[in-house]
């Protein structure tokens, strides 16, 4: 085999200039023979997931990075921990400051191998001799396929620098595509990137993919010694990440961080409790330990201070969610509100003491609330302390398609035809969409169809830009941030290169800081009010699901099955909230959970033994907690073990499921299972692993969701106010504010002495705000209410403080919206005035009202609907949805105001169609067979549905667009 390490590999990572995926360029490294590698991209927002997958695949990584330096192109590649650091700076400065690297930069660099080619050799050999003087044999003269290949007088170029300033040459071609068949892939990228289409793209190098070392061999014959030297460039790299080695910013406190966190806690259990039981103590005792001997105080105490912070500051902050509500500490800390040890919740399931990297504490803030948190941290650690945790965007279903139809010259009404056929969200692949959806079966009889979505398929999951994390910070000291690499999100925040699971494995701290809509309006509703858990009223509206606008009750499947389950108390609740979720709807066994909830039928229990475990969830394996409990009943594990076999099966890591299968059936048969009870018992939590819900974060949220459902029964008017303006929820706001009027609330038309930017609460119902009329946004509604020190008095006044300020436009749709019909003038009427306003321009304080602006007449209409034209939220329904009783049946005449599509436990599609008035609102499954012949005239406003009621849903037969 010829000895050769392929080097300056570019994947997908070099956003839109390599079409090579990480995972394929590991497998055909190893199925090549090959023992290293080395990868230079543009920037290392891929490094840290090489680095790890290259380990995974007992391979070397040589961490390297393409520059653009003052004369030309370098590849650098670190040889150490020091080399590591000037490839983040570079990395980083490349969004902050200037791409080019200056000379003097690179000549006071340390830890580094360069590797520079033939354009930089061009840009003068003085350039080239300077670098060789500073980094020795550590500079390299690169050679590629194009330089032999195509430009003869090269080979000879090379060869005399080489002899005359004893310069290693180097072979590389530079792949940018893993395949020979990939080429038009990799030219169909950068059409993408420049934003124009296939035949306007330079021709690559067709041997610019990974070839192998037979071919490398081939191609480099006359200069077989440049394969040799990437050996030597292999041999000279070492280790440049510190992994797994904890990085927590410094906190200062006023002992020793266990001794204070202990302290916390005690004082916390008095808070909480009153008392100190041997429970608590003991349960107290045995986290504190684990978290010592760990070292993580300092994490707990940061998590600490950011919370306490917040309640100081009257922020909307959640009860908790995910795993950390099974921490005592935490709760004792005030992180959580809910009690894991009156809902039965395990640490282990948030801190596993096997664990090596920190856990998760995700909080939830409300959104208006978050910036000022992040604030804070920022504040507290400095600059260059926190950054926001960057997220690569990869090609999905929809995106795929269109820019790769975009990149062939396809007309846009082919794109507009077949992009909508995808899930606007979701992981829909195109495979899928072919396989089960009637409409993109229908579209891809065409040929030019079929070839699009075939090129789309490639780049499904393929890197396409970058962003910020929704709610994740790195907090780090100073020195150990500037190990990672940063870059510039499009809204300019500063965010790592690695994402939130990189920054994690190399022991970072990463805060989840999460801003909720929803619980924005919760908080603000609740205006510190003690809500009880026994309310009546709120129960009975959460048991017959008439739960539109509260926290994960709203959409129609939870809803459904809210109404089957009819939940009495927040652990049942939490089990609705855990049901309604792909994993347990498509394993069967949701019925007999409601069967036996229902008291319809016994509970079916999979082993007698498990009796105890699963009674509270009807013999149903609902929640993670009840894999880790049956895993110690049955094979006398202990948590930790315990969880280490769930997490081992949620990823199905083989590896590690085999030998704990071994512990797992020798345990069993040592307490008495038989040999056929193991094996059934461990595939049980194996199947379930897949899907399992945390227990912890569903109680978390079942509070969540009884607060809001509480503060929508008894404050609906301030609940939805606060609803409208957080802009949150499953539906859209046109939904919200019919359904308000649906619960008997009043909803009003802009008032130009009442109205706020968003929406108001008054004595008499709910205030459009000025942001939903056409035309008037942030600005206009600051000039308007800036002005309003006092009430206006007439549109004259309105004028001559803030009108003779906006444009026309704006205060024409002010009239039109009705926001002066306070002024008992006709709109008419104010419009010819503003009419006479613009032809005249009267100064403001000049002159006196003038006469045509008096007329008082008042004209007859429906000011309702004509406001409707200059009002973005449609909150008029031009036809009445009414149901009509056909025979067996139902005929729904109606608009279709909201619509979702979904898959049954078989995978095949199906769609929910809202269908709305004033007083009403339907909501109808339309099956796969009727949706695929449906699909376009759905998308019309007005429809008639003949549907049948089956299991107390309501389904279509046929549908009839109207309008």
């Amino acid at each position: 085999m010829v000895a050769y390490i392929p080097l300056n590999i570019k994947t997908g990572y070099s956003f839109l200039e390599s079409s090579i995926k990480l995972e394929d360029l590991m497998e055909k490294t190893v199925q090549q023979g090959l023992k290293a590698l080395g990868i230079t991209d543009t920037n290392l927002f891929g490094a840290a997931k090489a680095f790890f997958l290259a380990k995974a695949y007992n391979l070397k990584l040589l961490l390297g990075l393409e520059v653009k330096s003052e004369a030309g192109p370098l590849w650098l590649y670190a040889r150490d921990n020091e080399g590591y650091k000037f490839l983040v700076r570079a990395a980083t400065r490349r969004y902050f400051d200037r791409e080019l690297l200056s000379l003097t930069e690179l000549l006071e660099a340390k830890g580094l191998v360069i590797l520079a080619g033939a354009e930089f050799l061009a840009a003068g050999l003085k350039k080239v001799l300077l670098l060789k003087e500073a980094f020795g044999s550590d500079f390299y003269l690169l050679v590629t396929e194009k330089d032999l290949l195509f430009k003869s007088e090269s080979l000879k170029t090379f060869l005399e620098i080489e002899r005359k300033y004893q310069l290693k040459l180097v072979a590389s071609n530079n792949p940018c595509f893993l395949e020979k068949s990939h080429y038009f892939y990799c030219r169909l990228l950068l059409a993408m990137k420049n934003n124009t289409t296939l035949d306007q793209i330079y021709r690559t190098s067709p041997y610019a993919y990974y070839l192998s070392p037979e071919e490398m061999a081939t191609i480099f014959a006359p200069l077989a010694h440049s394969l040799k030297t990437t050996l030597e460039i292999a041999e000279k790299v070492g280790d440049y990440f510190v992994e797994e080695e904890l990085k927590l910013p410094d906190f200062t406190c006023m002992s020793e961080k266990d001794e204070y966190l202990r302290k916390l806690c005690t004082e916390g259990a008095y808070k909480r409790y009153g008392y100190l039981s041997r429970q608590i103590e003991e349960r107290l005792n045995y986290e504190l330990e684990i978290i010592k001997r760990l070292g993580f105080a300092g994490y707990f105490l940061i998590v600490h201070d950011l919370v306490r912070y917040a309640r100081s500051q009257n922020l909307a902050l959640g009860p908790g969610r995910g795993s950390a509500t099974g921490s005592l500490v935490l709760y004792l800390l005030e992180v959580t509100e809910v009690d894991p040890l009156q809902h039965g919740l395990l640490f282990e399931r948030f801190l596993n003491p096997g664990r090596k990297v920190l856990p998760d504490v995700d909080l939830d803030f409300g959104h208006l609330d978050r910036d000022q948190v992040i604030g804070y941290l920022f504040q507290k650690y400095g600059e260059d302390g926190v950054a926001h945790i960057g997220t690569v965007i990869t090609f999905a279903a929809r995106g795929a398609v269109r820019e790769v139809a975009k990149a062939l010259g396809y007309p846009e009404a082919l794109i507009n035809k077949v992009t909508p056929l995808f899930p606007a969200f979701g992981q829909s692949s195109i495979e899928k969409a072919l396989r089960v959806l009637p409409e993109m079966q229908e579209a891809a009889k065409d040929q030019v169809v079929r070839n699009l979505l075939k090129h789309a398929r490639f780049f499904e999951g393929h890197p396409r830009h970058f962003s910020v994390h929704a709610s994740g910070l790195v907090v780090a000291r100073r020195e150990d941030l500037a190990q990672i690499p940063l870059a510039k999100s499009p809204r300019g925040e500063k965010i790592t290169q690695y994402d939130k699971d990189d920054v994690e494995r190399l022991g970072f701290l990463k805060v989840d800081v999460l801003g909720l809509r929803l619980l924005t309006a919760v908080y603000r509703s609740r205006k510190n009010a003690s809500i009880p858990l026994d309310d009546r009223a709120t129960w009975e509206r959460i048991q017959k699901a008439k739960t539109i606008g509260c926290f994960q009750l709203e959409s129609d499947g939870m809803r459904y099955y809210l109404g089957k389950v009819a939940p009495q108390n927040i652990e049942e609740l939490a089990q609705a909230l855990a049901l309604f979720r792909p994993g347990p709807l498509e394993s069967g066994q949701v019925e007999n959970y409601l069967l036996a909830k229902q008291q319809k039928a016994l509970p079916v229990y999979p082993h007698p033994a498990l009796k105890p475990v699963l009674e509270e969830s009807y013999g149903l394996v609902l929640y993670q907690e009840q894999v880790l409990k049956i895993a110690a009943l049955v094979a006398g594990f202990d948590l930790a073990k315990s969880d280490d076999l769930r997490r081992a099966m949620s990823k199905h890591d083989r590896k590690i499921m085999e030998g704990l299968y071994e512990e797992f059936r020798t345990g069993a048969l040592k307490n008495g299972y038989t040999p056929e009870d193991a094996e059934k018992i461990f595939g049980l939590l194996k199947n379930f692993a897949g899907y399992g819900f945390n227990k912890a974060h569903g109680i978390s949220y079942a509070y969540l969701a009884y607060h809001s459902t509480y503060l929508a029964t008894h404050l609906p008017k301030t609940y939805f106010t606060l609803l409208l303006n957080s802009e949150g929820g499953f539906y859209p706001p046109s939904f919200y504010l019919r359904e308000a009027v649906r619960r008997g609330i009043k909803i009003l038309l802009p008032d130009i002495n009442e109205s706020h930017y968003g929406f108001t609460e008054t004595a008499s119902g709910i205030r459009i705000g000025f942001k939903d009329i056409e035309g008037v946004g942030p600005k206009a509604a600051e000039i308007i209410l800036a002005a309003r020190s006092t009430l206006y008095t007439s549109f004259w006044d309105f004028w001559q403080r803030a009108g003779y300020k906006l444009t026309a436009e704006t205060t024409r749709n002010l009239i039109l919206a009705g926001a002066f019909d306070c002024f008992g003038q006709s709109r008419e009427s104010l419009l010819y005035s503003l009419e006479m306003y613009k032809i005249t321009k009267p100064v403001p304080g000049l002159f006196p009202e003038i006469a045509f602006s008096l007329e008082k007449r008042k004209t007859t209409g429906d000011y309702l609907k004509k406001a409707q034209k200059v009002i973005g939220l449609k909150f008029w329904l031009n036809l009445e949805a009414k149901v009509e009783k056909e025979r067996d049946g139902f005929i729904i005449t109606g608009e279709v105001t909201f619509g979702r599509r979904r898959y049954t436990r078989k995978g095949e599609p199906f769609l929910t169609l809202t269908l709305e008035n004033w007083q009403e609102f339907y909501e109808v499954l339309v099956p796969s067979s009727l949706y695929g012949k449906s699909f376009w005239s759905l998308t019309k406003k007005f429809v008639r549905i003949w549907a049948v009621e089956k299991d107390g849903r309501l389904l279509a037969r046929k549908i009839i667009p109207i309008a």
